[in-house]
């Protein structure tokens, strides 16, 4: 298939892209940062790296470039702060993320996060766990342990007898294996993506727009309308990079809004070079904390 193939999607579904950002601000979690703060305590005379330093770049130097090792802690690491499961009776500690996704889910029924953690999955559903058939679901044909089998395998939690799509596109911490960290698993991650987008393509250019059968995360990131909340997208982010890069270059009608309270320049440059609408604060209101921010920008997804 020519690098360049040109594809039009009728009735594209809507979709969010929830980051760090959202959980910090209505859960009050801790950042990227204090979770390098705590890996650090696993490995004896490790520094603090610069907190201007990308995450991946910030675990190969916690840990002396030993991510394994990280994946073996990181669930420890959650768990200290109460961030990988319910804390107990405490379920109020997500009312607040459920008040601003409620409303939201009638409408985007298909979320792609960032995170390794399972807030968004309960604050649809206090009795949520991780892992159970109840909740674990998986898109497609033949070999459900195959590497490309493993991009369709998502959550699904009903909403008033709704169904709504949760994947972690960057692992999960029921599954610390399968956790992406450092450069190497970022690397490998770009490879597997872009084998399985030649695929999801030619399967389009065979296909109706009504017959194509969704199977992974990927078919929505490229044919979606995508709003990305509460992500940051660093440089670093290099395997959805290109994955902005593919939906620019093959979706005619593509759809990226970016909603950030504040952004540095360089991202600024480079979403709007792949034509993504960026909406600062400025555009959306300026609130002087993130979670009035953020309400502001549920009310724009539901207009928009």
């Amino acid at each position: 298939m020519s690098t360049n193939e040109k594809i039009r999607v009728t009735n594209p579904p809507k979709v969010l892209l929830l980051g760090n950002g959202i959980v910090r601000a209505f859960c009050n979690k801790q950042s990227c940062q204090d979770l390098i703060t705590k890996i650090a305590e696993k490995f004896p005379k490790s520094e603090i790296p610069p907190e201007g330093l990308p995450f991946p770049f910030k675990v190969i130097a916690v840990s002396k470039n030993n991510e394994e090792q990280v994946k073996k802690e990181l669930k420890d690491c959650f768990q200290d702060s109460k961030d990988c499961f319910p804390p107990g009776k405490n379920k109020k500690e997500f009312e607040q993320l459920r008040q601003w996704l409620m409303p939201l889910v009638k409408t985007y029924k298909v979320i792609l996060t960032t995170n390794y953690t399972y807030e968004i999955e309960y604050a649809l559903d206090p009795d949520f766990k991780p892992g159970s058939r109840k909740y674990y679901k998986w898109l497609g044909k033949g070999d459900h342990k195959s590497a490309k089998a493993h991009l369709g395998k998502h959550y699904e939690i009903k909403v008033d007898g709704i169904p709504v799509k949760i994947w972690h596109v960057h692992g999960e911490m029921v599954r610390p294996s399968g956790i992406t960290l450092g450069l190497y698993q970022y690397g490998r991650l770009i490879g597997l993506n872009r084998t399985r987008v030649a695929d999801i393509l030619k399967k389009w250019m065979l296909l109706s727009d009504k017959d194509f059968q969704y199977e992974s995360w990927l078919e929505y990131f490229l044919f979606g309308d995508l709003s990305i909340v509460g992500f940051g997208f660093d440089l670093a982010e290099i395997d959805l990079w290109c994955m902005l890069d593919c939906k620019y270059r093959h979706n005619e009608d593509a759809s990226v809004t970016f909603y950030a309270h504040d952004l540095s320049t360089e991202i600024k440059t480079m979403l709007k070079a792949y034509k993504v609408e960026v909406q600062e604060g400025k555009d959306v209101g300026m609130s002087p904390d993130y979670e009035r921010f953020y309400k502001k920008v549920a009310g724009k997804l539901l207009k928009g």
